[in-house]
């Protein structure tokens, strides 16, 4: 009698081609700088200066805010440096996607994605208009907890930002996750030969 054969286990993650990761990366940024510019559109065509909407009280809401600088306020006054460092960022994630490593899947087309996004959203203000529109406006205002970040950074009060930032900081703390994950996966693949060959070892010894 024939021992049933279990059907080979799927691989987590297909492996896509560059023009695959491309497209995908493509894909979120035309809709993700759609989105990111059309929410600063109604925003500063729905509240008025000086108006403080609250979304969630205590912790989330829209009011207007200009930024000269780069995301959550960095640096303001430097609009040409910006426009420079955005033109190179691009220029940087063609060349990521380019020469992507075999394996590599669409998901990582996403991830890039995300960070053209907020680079494209916000270039496309600073081209426009000499500077970035910003309006979400996050704080805590809850006693104990805004006390403790009043200790530990200063304030409670996150720098009023927009879409584009926030796609920004999603896309490289995807990125930093991968390459450590990445990197995770190197160190076992190279340490499994000399472990089998301990285990080889003292397999001998053993006999």
């Amino acid at each position: 009698m024939n021992a049933p054969v279990s059907p080979p286990a799927a691989a987590p993650h297909t492996p896509a081609s560059r023009r695959a990761i491309a497209l995908a990366a493509g894909v979120v940024v035309v809709v993700g700088t759609a989105f990111d510019l059309w929410t600063k559109h109604w925003a500063f065509s729905a509240i008025a200066p000086g108006e403080r909407v609250e979304i969630i009280p205590g912790f989330l809401a829209f009011v207007l805010s200009w930024n000269t600088g780069a995301a959550f306020g960095i640096l303001p006054g430097w609009l040409g440096f910006f426009m420079v460092v955005a033109a190179l960022a691009v220029g940087f994630l063609v060349w990521v996607v380019w020469t992507a490593p075999p394996g590599t899947t669409w998901r990582f087309g996403v991830v890039v994605g995300l960070i053209g996004t907020g680079i494209a959203g916000n270039l496309y203000d600073r081209i426009v208009y000499g500077r970035v529109r910003d309006f979400i406006d996050c704080y805590v205002s809850y006693g104990p907890l805004a006390g403790r970040l009043e200790q530990w950074f200063g304030t409670a009060h996150w720098p009023t930002f927009n879409v584009a930032d926030a796609c920004i900081v999603i896309g490289a703390s995807l990125l930093v996750i991968k390459l450590w994950r990445d990197e995770r996966a190197l160190r076992v693949a190279a340490g499994a030969p000399a472990a089998l060959a301990a285990a080889g070892v003292e397999g001998g010894d053993a006999g």
